[in-house]
């Protein structure tokens, strides 16, 4: 079975909210220390055919306490993958 991959969704002065995918073996809260920043939602991506980009986000992070943000980081996703047509 394959590992899911992580998410966190990081709100910075400079670019407003940002989605960092990541392994599997890192912890969230762990990876959400080293980019530093405010934390607004956490979970992890699994695959769709149902998405703009085939992805999308879904669950918690145990370890930051935060859930998905079924909307806005569906947005984000669809954002940092988009297709030019």
């Amino acid at each position: 079975m394959m590992d899911r991959i992580k998410y966190v969704v990081i709100e910075n002065t400079f670019s407003g909210e940002e989605i960092f995918l990541f392994s599997p073996c890192i912890n969230h809260r762990e990876f959400a220390n080293r980019i530093g920043g405010q934390v607004v939602s956490a979970g992890f991506v699994g695959h769709s055919s149902k998405t703009r980009c085939g992805l999308y986000p879904y669950g918690e992070s145990v370890s930051l306490k935060l859930s998905s943000r079924p909307t806005e980081d569906q947005r984000l996703l669809d954002s940092m993958f988009k297709k030019e047509y």
